[in-house]
């Protein structure tokens, strides 16, 4: 597994493949998503929105919000 610092001075973007690295209700280890959405919070946190891949809808959703050091970069995007 990468270091996870690593994957920060990376600066995940939008568009960038990643795999959970935290496990969540709904969401396991290792799922699969698409960063849609970038955003600082008033602590000055930078949260990253991420559209799950072959996870059931009706369950969980489809979007959840992740901080950089629990994302994983697999692929960067266009």
């Amino acid at each position: 597994m990468k270091n996870k610092n690593e994957n920060e001075k990376r600066k995940i973007k939008i568009g960038d493949l990643v795999k959970i690295t935290t496990p969540s209700i709904g969401i396991p280890k290792g799922t699969i998503g698409l960063v849609l959405h970038s955003e600082f919070a008033d602590s000055g946190f930078r949260y990253l929105q991420v559209h799950m891949l072959g996870v059931d809808r009706r369950m969980v959703g489809t979007t959840r919000r992740y901080l950089g050091v629990e994302l994983e970069l697999i692929s960067e995007g266009g």
